[in-house]
Order: structure tokens, then sequence, then C-alpha cells
């Protein structure tokens, strides 16, 4: 985006599209949001976000120490009544939108474990 003259509008993301913990295999989106849209090329590819309700939850820490904040996520949905836009088919899990964004830049804070990520799940 640099090269284009392109601000980023917010942090960086992951997004999760299809999860299959079974068989470790993961599809994963990077992304970054723009203030407008941006034309892709070669593998860069311009998307939307999907809009809805989205249950969030924050963790400071290493990303490799995300697992307790996800699995609190699901319980307390779990207990509040909520459902995910998800589906599974053959073992996978596979989401409407569930997002991870880098809250922290790197450049200013390169200790993984001071970092700040939201987690971003869409309900159903």
């Amino acid at each position: 985006m640099g090269e284009r003259g392109v601000a980023l509008a917010g942090a960086p993301f992951l997004r999760y599209d299809s999860i299959d913990l079974a068989a470790d295999r993961l599809v994963v989106v990077a992304g970054v949001p723009v203030p407008h849209p941006v034309e892709g090329a070669g593998d860069i590819h311009a998307a939307t976000l999907p809009a809805g309700r989205y249950a969030v939850a924050h963790h400071h820490g290493h990303p490799d120490r995300l697992a307790g904040t996800i699995e609190s996520l699901l319980a307390w949905a779990g207990q509040e009544g909520l459902t995910w836009d998800l589906t599974e088919k053959d073992g996978a899990e596979h989401w409407g939108c569930r997002l991870e964004r880098y809250l922290s830049d790197p450049r200013d804070h390169p200790d993984p474990s001071t970092w700040d990520i939201d987690l971003e799940f869409r309900l159903a």
C-alpha cells in the first residue's frame, strides 16, 4: 500500500476462513484496512469484510498465547446463548468472519509479549 501511496485505515488482521484442527489445516487471509477501495494485483486482492454483529475479546501478550482468550470467548458466547456465523463440513469449521486484529505496531513494540490483539468473531 505504501508503494501506491495508500495509508492504512486501521490495524492489520488475519481472517480465518476455515479451521480444521484434526488435519492441522487452516485457510487464512492476511489483510489491511484502507480508507477507500484499492484495486488488487498479483497475489493482492481487494475484498470487504462482512457487516454484522461481532463478539470481541481483547488479548494482551504473545500471539502464541491466544488459545486461552479464544476459549474464553467461545465459552462466553455459549453461556450467553449466542451462535456463530459458522458452518461445519468434513470436520472443518467455515467461518463467516473470524478476525485477529493486530493493534500493536511491531516497529514500535518489537517484543510480541507486549502486543495487543482483538479477536472479532461474527455472530449468526
